[in-house]
Parts: C-alpha cells; sequence; structure tokens
C-alpha cells in the first residue's frame, strides 16, 4: 500500500501491508485518537462465514484479557461495516525466533533467558484461563527492551481457547478439528493431545514450549519431516520426541526437556510455574557444571554465555561451519497457518552467534606494571571527568529543544481540521515566539461550557484538538494552545512568566469568542501545561481546573530520574504545579494514567491532596501518558468531564466572584 492509496477507517489511516494470509490482512496503521503505530489486522471473511467470523471475535476477547510484558498487548478490537471484523495490537520492531535461528543454536544462557520468557507469559495466559495453542518460533518475537535487553513478546493468539469454551462457542469450536476437518494449529509443535483431538490443557502449550527450547539449545528441529502426514505420526507415536542422550542438549537440561516434552500429560509439567522451577535450578546446576569442569582442566572458569560445546573443546580448534541451505525447518502450513500477526520490522542483517571461532574463547592478557596501571587509571579518569562536562553542558544548552522544540506540522492536517470546524486564531506573543490556537465550536444543542486547553510544550495543537474532537461532539467549545519556537529556530525562552502571560490572552480571546455559547469557562492543563493552566486560573475567573498527568513539581521529577542527585540546578525551565494549585479556589479535575512513565500516577495522587479547594481524582489503569482517552474510550472520557462540570458548576458563581474580588 502506497502512500497515495492510504485508507482511513475510523481512526485508523493504514500506512502499509505488514502481511497477507488466507483469512485476514495485517496493516501498519496510524491511531490518530492514541497518536500511536499499531499492526491492524482485519479478517477477509465472506458474509457467510459466521463460524470463522465468531472465532476471529472470540480469540480477540481471549487475547486482550492477556496483560503481561511478555505478550502483544491489544489495543482494541471490533468490526468495521464495510471491512469486517479487526483487531488493533502493539505494533512490534523485532524479529521473530524463526528467523534468528536460521543462525544455528543459541548461546545456552541466552536459550534459557528467552524460553523463561516465552514461559512467563504463558504463565500469565494460564492465570485467565486462556490456551495458547500455536507457540512456536514464528509466534515469539524479539525485541529490545527499555535497558537494550532482549525482550521476548508471544504473539498470534488466533486459535486461543478458555478452557470452558465448548459451551460458550458451540461444538465446532471445542475440538482440534474445524467444521471442515482442517487441524488447529501448527503440526510440528502440536502437542500428541491436539493432533489426537482430546481435551488440551496448560501441559499442551508447556508441550511446545519445550521443544521451542530444544531447537534454540541444539539448532535442530525437534520434530524433523517435510509433510503434515509425517510430522503428525512422529507426534503420535512412542518414541520420545527428544533423544535423551543427545550429545548437543547441556546435560544440566536434559531432565527438563524430557519432562516438558513427555508425550504422556501425566508426566508433564502441569504448570508454567513448575517448568520455570525446574528450569531456573537446571540454569543453577549448568553453571556449576561449568566451573567445576574448568577447576578440573586447570582453566579459569568457563564464560555464562557459551554453549557445550564451547566448554568442551578445550583444544579450541574451530569446527567446520553449518550448513545454510534448506533444511528441515521449512514449515508445512496447514489451510489455518494463519494467525494474528504482531507488526514486525525486520533489521538489516541477522542478530545470531557465531559457534565457528577461530580465535581462543579465552585468553589471559599479561600482567600490566604499576606504571601502565596507574596511566591507564588516569586516562579512564580523565576521560570520565570530559564525559561528565559534555553530558552537563548538553543538558543546559539542550533543555530548550528537549522540552520546547517545535513540532513539525502533519501533511493534509490543516485541511483535515477546516473540514471538521476547527478556526486557526494567531495570539500575538510576549515573548520571543509564535502561539498558535485552534477554536472549535460545540457541536451539539444545550452547550455545557467552553475549555482552553493547555497541551505538552513540544505537542502540535492540530494533533492535540483532533485527539479532543469528542468534547465538541458533547456539547464544548474547545480552544487548543500550543507553541511554535519555543526552543526551536523561532526563538528561544527562559520565560516562564512571558508563556503564562500568553495564555492569558488565549483565554481572553476565547471568552470573546464563546461569548454567545456557555457561560462556563473551564482550563485544562495537559503534562507540562498542567503548571501554566494553573497559572491561568490564579489570574481570570473560571469554573474548574481539569489537569490530566500533571507533574508536582517538574525540578522535583528531574531530580528522581537521576537517583536523587540535586539535578534541578540545571534547569533553566521550571515548572511547579502543587506550588501554583496550592492557591487556587477552583474546582479541580485530576486525570493520569496508571502506566505514565516520566510522570507517575502518584504526581496526581499527591496534588490530590494539595489546597483546600474541592478536587476529584481519577487514574486509568493500563493507561500511558499519550493514550489515556484511547485507554478510556473517547465516550468515557467526555462523561468523565461533563461529570465533574456538572458538580463544579455549583459553586464556579462563588469562585469566579471571589476571583474578581482579589484582582
Amino acid at each position: 500500500m502506497s502512500s497515495e492509496d492510504e485508507v482511513v477507517l475510523g481512526p485508523y489511516e493504514l500506512r502499509s501491508t505488514l502481511g497477507r494470509g488466507a483469512s485476514a490482512i495485517v496493516y501498519r496503521a496510524y491511531d490518530v485518537e492514541s497518536r500511536r503505530e499499531v499492526a491492524l489486522k482485519i479478517a477477509s471473511l465472506p458474509p457467510e462465514a459466521a463460524l470463522s467470523r465468531t472465532r476471529f471475535v472470540r480469540a480477540a476477547e481471549l487475547w486482550a484479557t492477556v496483560r503481561s510484558p511478555h505478550v502483544v498487548k491489544v489495543f482494541e478490537y471490533g468490526e468495521f461495516p464495510k471491512w469486517g471484523p479487526y483487531l488493533a495490537m502493539e505494533y512490534v520492531r523485532g524479529q521473530d525466533l524463526e528467523h534468528l535461528m536460521r543462525e544455528g543454536a543459541f548461546e545456552v544462557e541466552r536459550a534459557a533467558a528467552l524460553i523463561r520468557q516465552v514461559i512467563l507469559a504463558l504463565r500469565e495466559a494460564h492465570r485467565k484461563g486462556v490456551l495458547h495453542r500455536d507457540i512456536k518460533p514464528g509466534n515469539i518475537i524479539v525485541t529490545e527492551g527499555r535497558s537494550g535487553e532482549e525482550l521476548v513478546k508471544v504473539t498470534d493468539f488466533g486459535i486461543a481457547k478458555q478452557t470452558d469454551d465448548a459451551q460458550s462457542l458451540g461444538p465446532d469450536l471445542s475440538g482440534q478439528l474445524t467444521g471442515h476437518g482442517q487441524l488447529l494449529g501448527t503440526p510440528r509443535y502440536m502437542a500428541p493431545e491436539q493432533v489426537d483431538a482430546h481435551a488440551v490443557s496448560q501441559a499442551t502449550d508447556l508441550y511446545s514450549a519445550g521443544l521451542v527450547f530444544y531447537e534454540l539449545l541444539t539448532g535442530k528441529v525437534a520434530v524433523p519431516g517435510k509433510t503434515i502426514q509425517a510430522l503428525l505420526l512422529r507426534q503420535l507415536d512412542a518414541d520420545p520426541i527428544i533423544d535423551p542422550l543427545d550429545p548437543d542438549v547441556p546435560e544440566a537440561f536434559r531432565d527438563v526437556l524430557a519432562r516438558a516434552t513427555a508425550k504422556e500429560i501425566s508426566k508433564r509439567y502441569e504448570t508454567a510455574e513448575q517448568f520455570l522451577v525446574g528450569l531456573d535450578a537446571a540454569v543453577v546446576r549448568w553453571k556449576r557444571e561449568g566451573d567445576v569442569a574448568a577447576m578440573t582442566a586447570g582453566l579459569p572458569s568457563a564464560p555464562r554465555g557459551l554453549g557445550r560445546k564451547e566448554r568442551d573443546a578445550r583444544t579450541f580448534q574451530p569446527t567446520e561451519p553449518k550448513p545454510t541451505g534448506p533444511t528441515d525447518r521449512e514449515e508445512p502450513r496447514t489451510p489455518q497457518g494463519d494467525g494474528f500477526v504482531a507488526g514486525v520490522v525486520s533489521a538489516a542483517g541477522r542478530r545470531g552467534q557465531d559457534v565457528t571461532r577461530t580465535e581462543p574463547l579465552y585468553r589471559q592478557k599479561p600482567r600490566k606494571s604499576p606504571k601502565e596501571r596507574m596511566a591507564a587509571a588516569l586516562k579512564v579518569t580523565t576521560g570520565l571527568f570530559v564525559g561528565l562536562l559534555l553530558l552537563v553542558g548538553g543538558l543546559w544548552f539542550g533543555q530548550g529543544y528537549l522540552l520546547f522544540r517545535p513540532p513539525e506540522l502533519e501533511p493534509n492536517i490543516i485541511t483535515d481540521m477546516e473540514r471538521r470546524g476547527w478556526v486557526q486564531r494567531g495570539i500575538t506573543s510576549s515573548i520571543d515566539t509564535r502561539l498558535v490556537g485552534y477554536y472549535g465550536a460545540a457541536r451539539k444543542q444545550g452547550i455545557v461550557g467552553t475549555v482552553l486547553v493547555i497541551h505538552d510544550l513540544h505537542t502540535s495543537p492540530e494533533r492535540q484538538a483532533l485527539r479532543l474532537q469528542h468534547l465538541r461532539d458533547s456539547g464544548l467549545n474547545v480552544m487548543v494552545i500550543a507553541q511554535r519556537g519555543y526552543g526551536g529556530s523561532e526563538g528561544e525562552t527562559t520565560d516562564f512568566d512571558g508563556l503564562v502571560a500568553d495564555s492569558v490572552r488565549a483565554f481572553d480571546m476565547m471568552t470573546v469568542m464563546a461569548r454567545s455559547g456557555g457561560k462556563r469557562l473551564y482550563v485544562y492543563g495537559h503534562g507540562l501545561g498542567g503548571a501554566v493552566a494553573v497559572e491561568v486560573t490564579l489570574q481570570r475567573p473560571v469554573s474548574g481546573l481539569i489537569l490530566e498527568g500533571a507533574p508536582v513539581s517538574l525540578a522535583a521529577r528531574v531530580d528522581e530520574l537521576v537517583f536523587g542527585l540535586p539535578a534541578h540546578v540545571l534547569l533553566r525551565h521550571r515548572f511547579d504545579t502543587a506550588q501554583a494549585l496550592r492557591q487556587t479556589r477552583a474546582p479541580v479535575l485530576l486525570l493520569h494514567g496508571e502506566e505514565d512513565g516520566f510522570i507517575p500516577a502518584e504526581h496526581s495522587r499527591r496534588l490530590y491532596t494539595v489546597g483546600k479547594t474541592f478536587k476529584s481524582l481519577r487514574v486509568v489503569p493500563g493507561a500511558e501518558h499519550d493514550n489515556l482517552i484511547g485507554q478510556m474510550g473517547a465516550a468515557a472520557h467526555a462523561q468523565a468531564l461533563r461529570a465533574f462540570m456538572e458538580t463544579a458548576s455549583r459553586g464556579s458563581d462563588q469562585t469566579n466572584d471571589r476571583g474578581r474580588g482579589r484582582r
């Protein structure tokens, strides 16, 4: 899909096609309401395929209940009138294990760490009563975590099942076969009870995870075969799937693999927790065996990341490289092989471990003289000092860009705003910058009031206005302002008072424009704009103040992020919401996402105790700083604001009168 063919479905702008299967298409899309990229799966099913539609929706419903850092997150599911059922999920940049495993066996410690995260994902799914039923390398994505570590995310719950689904979905969904006699699952990784159409359990998913673990350790497929029939027969025969004496499997892990992949369910791990205990114990044994073997040979301990082959290769001779041509890993696909695919962007090249090293795996370096060690220490100290100076200087001079960088206008967004009835209003600034405002009149009769929105300092006012479109639909006049040029090429300011003065001018302009509308006037501060919003309430009569994700104090938060050091002394921009809030008498509504990172929800809880004015607090579970409305839902967000305004209106006239007398 090219940019010229861009399609808009509800809040989703389709950007490109990620994958296409027999029953669905997955697009990379942009959610304009939540302002994030998503992987959008749309079922391509004929109208008469009622059973497939039911399965699609049921699988999406089950998937959405599983919340874990190791499971691809579901944002939304539903149905487009002309396009059919859809599922919006987390867009993950990474590679699946199927691609990564083409490089051969993984280092033992890496393999154990990856499969442990898979089991953690299954543990959370099983706690919710959800069986995945299609664990395989292609459904395990490896991406990068916040600290640079490898993070596993399990995807494709397309054939997931709940333990009580037999009654809820009808007889055609209670077994392992569809109405057309097609297998549900991937034959190479299906447990015997899946193949034999018997009842599945948590042990079924753990069996598949055990097979994946074997392949990570050895670089070989656990169940070789070129046809579906050969794979199914191998799963059903009496022989163990994994050779208990396989030399490629470290001895410490043989019992774990034997129990995980036992063909009799009674001999298998019953729960993911049992698998985790066994795996962790095996890792400890493996490390201990490596240390003992190294001591016996009179060598230093083997590096923790090395596999069994590398530890035992005491002569450090290079091995022959493994063939790179077609292997048994090429998967025979069933007609039901299309699952819910998370958006994956493959990196250039592959990340793998080279097990055919020609250099020694360990070489002891000659001991340096005291003079050489002192020179090296001095060099390191000098480097650290210079680096610290550069860091401090960068923080000082880069604050304007980090906090106040002007956003870039998105193509056609102005046209889209005009089409939706937004009117641009330029505001003469008191400082070296340009303030941009957009006013949108309420779309319904019976106007509730008028609200001025002061957003984060580097957010596009156009995008923020579209984000709050639903407030106009609920009966509110909306004025959105943001800055162009704070910290950018059009000027930089450290003048907080000037920023407040500009916002007060915007409030006055909004008052004039809304004179024929609602008499209730509200100020809505988002993020760092919250402190500015509170200052406006001190200078103008308002009926209520709404703070979304506002910090108690920017300086205090920066100190927290740098581990308690007084880093606030480096700040030129100081925003203290709590200090200003102590002086306001306007009713306050505090909104916050429970998962906020930069500004934790604890900040709103602390603001709730500041001052003596009426306050209402709502923390939204699962929401982050930039998707609170998306997580709440536009209708619920509008209802929360209206309920607050109805409560606030009872005392707002008295508040306004006191505000006029104070000035």
